[in-house]
């Protein structure tokens, strides 16, 4: 079992982002993070954009291109 799941399955799994990408038919989760507060969304959000790219990209050489092509990175919830 996945450590979400369990968190789920307790009902302490709330309140965050899983940030993912959808490519060809897939989804590609990438990130679960806690929301930010919105006097730290701006920098804490761009922290989080570079950390995902900087392991991410270790898997998905393409992934910086990949964003772009769903409209540049913004959060969406599944």
């Amino acid at each position: 079992m996945h450590c979400f799941e369990a968190l789920g399955q307790s009902g302490k799994l709330t309140g965050d982002w899983i940030i993912y990408v959808k490519r060809g038919g897939m989804n590609y989760y990438l990130c679960i993070t806690p929301h930010f507060s919105s006097d730290q969304a701006q920098v804490q959000s761009q922290a989080l954009y570079d950390r995902i790219i900087e392991h991410a990209s270790k898997d998905f050489p393409d992934i910086k291109q990949w964003i772009a092509d769903e409209g540049g990175g913004g959060a969406q919830r599944p």
